[in-house]
């Protein structure tokens, strides 16, 4: 492993921590805020409460929304690149089991069994 992909997965750890500790700050406050409910907490401290998930969803939110997003993209490009190699070889097997594959997830024909 080179030293700059070294550094890339600590990067990425940093931000997996710093997303953790978001995390663990939001369950905390959502304990918070139920236990208060029942103790009658002051509601202006109710109310900072609610800002701060806010906010916490907002960035848990998007950061869940773009790991979504590039999965799919991911996903559809690793088949149209099989697909492809799959034409370019004549490999008709794989490149019919992904045409049944497609046709039968996009017509529903797969709820019927």
């Amino acid at each position: 492993m080179d030293e700059n992909s070294k550094s890339n997965e600590l990067k990425s750890t940093g931000y997996e921590l710093f997303i953790l500790l978001l995390s663990l700050v939001s369950i905390f406050n959502l304990g918070i805020d139920v236990l208060g409910s029942y103790l009658g907490i002051i509601e202006p401290i109710r109310e900072v409460i609610v800002i701060i998930n806010r906010l916490l969803t907002n960035v848990l939110g998007t950061k869940f929304l773009a790991q979504v997003l590039s999965l799919g993209v991911g996903g559809l490009t690793a088949c149209v690149v099989c697909y492809l190699a799959c034409m370019l070889l004549g490999v008709t097997e794989a490149r019919d089991y992904l045409k049944r594959l497609f046709t039968r997830r996009l017509t529903g024909s797969h709820l019927d069994n």
